[in-house]
């Protein structure tokens, strides 16, 4: 009996905002260091109606200067409650996810999702800068 699996090779979107329904949020082990981060699994549209799972990495939010901080107050649009940060609030929300493209080691390319902001638009994508109000990771600002 041989195995076969089927393998995934998703292509490279440009970077930009994209409509975005965060279905899971996940504690997982760091591979990368002896801690935890958080696994998000969100689902990206596109304007051609095209849709995709897309998975990415991010601190546990233990700090108001965490990415996982920051990604919690970009989806929701407010500081969570203060001493805590219900990530399970973010499940089944709409949102946008900004992607970039990421140049790995090997010079392969990759999609990252960078930052989380509020829906802006009803459903279109913008893979330009136009309108783009990026969420600064570190320090929770928002630049216009």
């Amino acid at each position: 009996m041989s195995l076969t699996f089927h393998v995934r090779t998703d292509e490279l979107w440009p970077a930009g905002w994209y409509p975005a329904t965060i279905k899971s949020v996940e504690r997982v082990p760091n591979k990368f260091a002896d801690d935890e981060s958080l696994k998000f699994i969100v689902l990206l549209r596109r304007e051609d109606g095209e849709e995709r799972e897309h998975w990415d990495w991010c601190s546990l939010p233990t700090s108001t200067k965490s990415k996982g901080y920051a990604w919690y107050r970009g989806v929701i649009g407010a500081d969570p409650p203060k001493g805590t940060c219900p990530m399970g609030d973010l499940l089944g929300m709409d949102c946008e996810a900004r992607l970039e493209v990421k140049v790995k080691e090997d010079g392969t390319e990759r999609n990252t999702i960078v930052a989380f902001r509020r829906p802006t638009k009803a459903g279109a994508a913008t893979a330009t800068e136009d309108d783009d109000q990026q969420e600064d990771l570190w320090s929770g600002a928002v630049r216009s």
